[in-house]
């Protein structure tokens, strides 16, 4: 199984390297390219490829996966026009947009090939009973983090609790990094092989906090929408207690989060 995000590459990303990253590339497609590449699709033959934030892939690449569907071929980036390769494979998607709302993102022939058969995963705060499988699983891959110590085997019932009370607006990307954060911690004891509660800190924003919107009938969308984004971004910064946390807990990237703040982010596009 492979796997690849497109919500992590910019919109324009077909135009160079990253669609070969996906669907392969020839010798001097681009600079750099100084060997044939196979591309994550053909290495996937046989097998699964998932796809995360399907809704976030461009028009070019939403009708390459198309084809690869319909037709069961791929044609490399900087190939001939015929030097289609066969590759069968198990195409697999996620989106945080639910199927009616994808429907509108992505190009409709797409949207009905990969919406066969939909399964909804609700959010974390609603799966409380999943909280103590999920958060030992990603307690094993922090322990990576104690380097020299013995590794961390249980969660004590009172960080368990407090866990299970959590609201989890960031779900399973907030979850883990409470989880990473706490082994840090926990560095302090290095004999340690429970997880204690005094290393699980959560930040819980304000239920009073309010998010004024000075705004008249004659603003345009687009600035409506921008501007509460702000607004919501710097009431997370202010209950987390910093942009990293605030990011990591609004499960929104870095990037997007300080242009937004910084007032960079172009509302009329």
């Amino acid at each position: 199984m492979r796997s690849v995000n497109r919500g992590r590459r910019p919109r324009h990303f077909i135009c160079t390297r990253r669609a070969s990253q996906l669907f392969g590339h020839v010798k001097g497609a681009f600079t750099g390219a100084e060997k044939d590449y196979d591309g994550i699709a053909v290495e996937a033959d046989k097998g699964t490829l998932f796809i995360d934030e399907i809704g976030s892939a461009s028009k070019a690449v939403q009708a390459m996966l198309l084809t690869i569907i319909e037709t069961k071929t791929i044609r490399p980036v900087g190939a001939d026009a015929d030097a289609y390769r066969e590759v069968d494979v198990r195409i697999v998607t996620a989106s945080l947009a639910g199927p009616d709302r994808l429907k509108d993102v992505i190009r409709p022939d797409l949207f009905y090939r990969v919406a066969d058969y939909c399964i909804p995963l609700p959010p974390l705060r609603s799966r409380a009973e999943d909280i103590p499988a999920l958060a030992l699983y990603f307690l094993r891959a922090a322990n990576e983090l104690r380097v020299g110590m013995p590794p961390l085997t249980k969660i004590a019932k009172p960080a368990l609790r407090r866990l299970e009370q959590h609201r989890w607006p960031g779900n399973l990307r907030e979850l883990n990094h409470v989880i990473r954060s706490a082994v840090v911690r926990s560095r302090e004891s290095e004999n340690e092989s429970v997880l204690k509660e005094q290393w699980v800190r959560i930040s819980e924003p304000s239920a009073e906090t309010h998010i004024g919107m000075p705004f008249n009938a004659s603003t345009a969308w687009r600035e409506v929408q921008a501007e509460f984004a702000r607004r919501w971004m710097e009431a997370a910064i202010q209950a987390s207690g910093g942009r990293t946390k605030a990011s990591q807990q609004l499960a929104i990237d870095h990037k997007t989060l300080k242009k937004y703040v910084d007032g960079q982010h172009e509302s009329t596009r």
